[in-house]
């Protein structure tokens, strides 16, 4: 029988960690990053989205690198406290502003500016606002995210080559509806 695993990942204030643990709770392994947190004006704190991402891919596959990705039973996530970063996936964008502590003035100046006239979901403890044309697509716009998010990153995790849809292919799906994901 193959050993069974558990996996912690902590996006924290000073750097980004992933630990492996056995079912008796011993540890396997540990990686981490140190991953630089911007201000670049008075008010503002922030992290690159797209270094933060790769940041969790690259330390998770150091953790893993000595086990089979299916033998993880279950993954905890912890982010930076009441982190905050503005996500609109019906104007097609996946990530609109940087990483942000929520008590961050910058972010409620970008997030004012942004909103214009969409609605907004914000999911108690997990840092995300979704957008949309009305609450129940902001809603479902945040939950496919989360799904969407666990997904991929799991996928990457694996090391296989990950194909994404075309442009293309997101118009096609996007045509039906009005706009994509839901």
């Amino acid at each position: 029988m193959n050993n069974k695993y558990l996996l912690g990942l902590d996006n924290g204030g000073s750097d980004i960690k992933c630990a492996l643990f056995d079912l008796e709770g011993n540890e396997i392994s540990v990686a981490s990053k140190q991953l630089r947190i911007d201000t670049p004006e008075p008010g503002f704190t922030q992290r690159d989205c797209e270094k933060v991402f790769r940041a969790n891919i690259e330390v998770i596959r150091e953790a893993i690198r000595d086990i089979d990705p299916v033998d993880i039973m279950a993954v905890g996530i912890t982010a930076y406290g009441n982190g905050v970063v503005l996500v609109d996936e019906v104007k097609g964008e996946v990530s609109v502003t940087p990483f942000t502590i929520s008590s961050d003035e910058g972010m409620g100046i970008e997030t004012v500016k942004y909103k214009n006239d969409s609605l907004c979901v914000i999911l108690k403890n997990h840092g995300v606002m979704a957008y949309g044309k009305s609450l129940e697509q902001a809603l479902s716009a945040a939950i496919y995210l989360e799904e969407s998010c666990d997904v991929y990153l799991t996928a990457l995790a694996t090391g296989r080559e990950i194909t994404t849809l075309t442009k293309e292919q997101i118009a096609a799906e996007d045509a039906p509806r009005g706009y994509y994901g839901q």
